[in-house]
């Protein structure tokens, strides 16, 4: 999964490293690291980095990146990841999207506040279970009724309204295990 997300950040290393050319061939005892760290730090997509000097002349700088929590699916041909902090990164191919939940819904891609609660709904998602962000395949949103999932391989909706996601999704998770050892087939779940 590491390599598929460097593969997806390819461009914006590219670009990153373009703006540190301007650095090479300075002596390790004049560079500006401080620079540097500002430089690498105003990517949207980093959230973290650590520089070292190996001497005699090499600098070591170790990248700390955001997760990809959603995918804003345009069309057949491009989809938008959605990093965890609420930045969007450039459109990528759809062969190149990793495995996450996606969204058609333009207002989730537009609207920052929705996008921030999207999130965070699937933050609140347990890591393991028949609820888990991983079965999870699609997340929308209407202003009447709040967010919903559609599960993987499953026909089935879970309808979150808009707050209080870890306790629903305990919930959920609870009732999701239920109906899978009665055996009984539900299209619904309203949290």
């Amino acid at each position: 999964n590491e390599k598929s997300e460097k593969a997806i950040l390819a461009n914006e290393t590219s670009a990153l490293a373009e703006k540190l050319k301007s650095f090479k061939g300075i002596s390790l005892f004049q560079v500006d690291l401080e620079k540097i760290q500002r430089t690498i730090e105003s990517e949207r997509w980093v959230k973290s980095v650590e520089i070292y000097r190996e001497w005699p002349s090499r600098l070591k700088i170790v990248i700390e990146t955001y997760d990809i929590s959603l995918l804003f699916w345009q069309s057949d041909k491009k989809i938008y990841p959605i990093l965890e902090n609420n930045k969007i990164l450039e459109p990528l191919d759809v062969t190149r999207a990793p495995d996450r939940a996606v969204t058609v819904e333009k207002k989730i891609f537009s609207e920052a506040k929705i996008r921030e609660k999207a999130i965070r709904l699937l933050k609140s998602l347990p890591s393991k279970g028949s609820f888990s962000s991983s079965k999870v395949s699609e997340v929308g949103y209407n202003s009447k009724e709040g967010f919903w999932t559609d599960l993987l391989n499953r026909d089935l909706r879970v309808k979150l309204g808009s707050e209080n996601f870890e306790m629903k999704s305990v919930r959920v998770t609870q009732v999701l295990d239920y109906i899978e050892n009665k055996q009984i087939e539900a299209r619904v779940i309203d949290a």
